[in-house]
C-alpha cells in the first residue's frame, strides 16, 4: 500500500472565515486520497475563534492548539509538535501562520518538513493609517524574509499570485494558482436555483462588514434606484466592524424600509438568504478570491461583481464583472438582470456549472495531492534563485 503523505496545517484561527471554511471542506476530500491532515490553530482564545472547533471533530481533523503569547512562541511550540511525529509537510495558512511556519531563529531540526504556504487575500493593497506605517512596513519585511524559507506557495488566483510576486518578491516557477473549494453547507430551503422569485427584486450582498466589500458603494445604487422609483429590497448579509457606521447611512439616506443589514450569519444562514435573492452583488473594491461570488453561483444566482482581484478569475462568463466605482455600469447590468428572468436563469445555470467544473472539492482537493506529490518528489527547492 502507497505510503500516506503527512500534513500539518496551521491557520489563525477556527473562526468563520473563507480559508476556515475551505480547510474544513478540503481536508475531509484530502484524507480519501491518502493524505493524512492536522490542523494546529494560533489563535483559539475565545469563541469566536474557535467557532468551527466541533466542525473539524466531527469531520475526524485532529486540531490542537499553540497558545504561546507571541509568534516566536508559537514557533517554538509548532517544533516542539514536529519532533514528536513523522511529518512530510506544514502547510501554513494566511500571513501569521506562514511567519510561525518559517520563524527565522527556530530551533534547526535534522529532518524539517517541507513548507508549503496558501495565500488567501491582497492585504498589501489596503491603506495603513500614517501612525501605523513603519510597524506594516517591518512586518511586511519580516514577512518577505520569512517567505524564503518556504518550498511552495499555492495561490488561490492570479490577482493573488501577481500580489505577493510584488509584495514578497516570490518566484513565479515557485508558485501554483490552486483555487479555494466552493461548497454549499446544506442544501436551503428552495430549490437550488430555482428559488421563486421575490417582489420586490431582492438585492444581496453577502460578506463582512468591512471597507474593501463595497457597502457603501451598494447602499448609493440603491439611492439612485429610490430616486428613479425602481421598487428594490436590498439585504447587506453578514456582520463586521462597519455595522454601527453602515447602519447610520442607511438612516441618514432615508433607506430603512429597503435596506436591511443581518448581522452575522452561520455559513448555512448566509446560504439561506442568497438562495433567496434575486441577484447577488459584490462591488468590492478588494477581493483575492470572491467565496461569496461563487457561494453564490453554487447556489445558481445571478451574480453581477466587480473587475477587482481575483473576482473576474471566480466568476468568469457566468456572471457579469463591471468596472469598481462606476455607478453608471453597474446600474445598467443591475437593470439587465432584474428585467430579465432569462437572463438570471441562463447565468444562473451557466454559473453552477463553473463552480463544478473548476471549484469543487474533488478537483481542488485533487491539485493539492498534486503540489504535495510535485514537492515531494523533487525534494527541497529552497536555495539558488529565491
Amino acid at each position: 500500500m502507497k505510503q500516506a503523505i503527512r500534513v500539518v496545517h496551521v491557520i489563525e484561527t477556527l473562526g468563520h472565515g473563507g480559508a476556515e471554511y475551505a480547510l474544513l471542506a478540503l481536508l475531509p476530500a484530502l484524507r480519501q486520497q491518502g493524505v493524512e491532515s492536522q490542523l494546529l490553530v494560533l489563535d483559539g482564545s475565545d469563541n469566536s475563534r474557535r467557532a468551527l472547533l466541533p466542525d473539524f471533530q466531527r469531520a475526524g481533523i485532529p486540531v490542537g492548539f499553540l497558545p504561546a503569547a507571541t509568534l516566536a512562541g508559537k514557533a517554538r511550540e509548532l517544533q516542539a509538535q514536529l519532533r514528536k511525529q513523522a511529518v512530510d509537510i506544514v502547510h501554513a495558512h494566511l500571513t501569521r501562520s506562514v511567519l510561525v511556519a518559517g520563524w527565522p531563529g527556530a530551533p534547526a531540526m535534522r529532518d524539517p518538513p517541507m513548507l508549503i504556504g496558501s495565500l488567501h487575500n491582497m492585504g498589501y493593497d489596503k491603506s495603513v493609517p500614517g501612525r501605523l506605517w513603519l510597524r506594516h512596513w517591518v512586518k511586511k519585511r519580516l514577512a518577505a524574509r520569512v517567505a524564503r524559507s518556504f518550498d511552495l506557495w499555492l495561490a488561490v488566483s492570479s490577482a493573488v499570485q501577481a500580489h505577493y510576486q510584488r509584495h514578497w518578491r516570490l518566484k513565479p516557477e515557485r508558485m501554483m494558482v490552486v483555487p479555494n473549494p466552493v461548497v454549499v453547507a446544506s442544501q436551503p430551503t428552495h430549490t437550488l436555483g430555482k428559488t421563486p422569485d421575490p417582489y420586490p427584486p431582492l438585492i444581496v450582498l453577502p460578506g463582512r462588514l468591512v471597507p474593501e466589500k463595497g457597502h457603501d458603494f451598494a447602499l448609493e445604487l440603491a439611492s439612485r434606484f429610490q430616486q428613479e422609483n425602481i421598487p428594490l429590497q436590498w439585504l447587506f448579509a453578514g456582520g463586521g466592524p462597519l455595522l454601527n457606521d453602515l447602519q447610520a447611512q442607511i438612516d441618514a439616506r432615508g433607506l430603512r424600509d429597503i435596506v436591511q443589514i443581518t448581522g452575522a450569519l452561520s455559513q448555512c444562514e448566509l446560504h439561506q438568504r442568497m438562495a433567496e435573492a434575486t441577484v447577488v452583488i459584490q462591488p468590492s473594491w478588494q477581493e483575492g478570491f470572491g467565496m461569496a461570488a461563487a457561494e453564490a453561483m453554487a447556489l445558481g444566482k445571478a451574480v453581477v461583481a466587480s473587475d477587482a482581484g481575483g473576482l473576474p478569475e471566480t466568476v468568469g462568463d457566468a456572471g457579469c464583472i463591471v468596472p469598481a466605482g462606476d455607478y453608471q455600469a453597474w446600474q445598467v447590468a443591475l437593470r439587465y438582470l432584474l428585467d430579465s428572468p432569462v437572463a438570471r436563469a441562463t447565468l444562473g445555470q451557466a454559473a453552477q456549472g463553473r463552480v463544478a467544473r473548476y471549484f469543487s472539492v474533488e478537483s481542488v482537493s485533487q491539485q493539492h495531492v498534486q503540489a504535495y506529490q510535485r514537492l515531494l518528489a523533487n525534494g527541497r527547492l529552497t536555495g539558488a534563485g529565491v
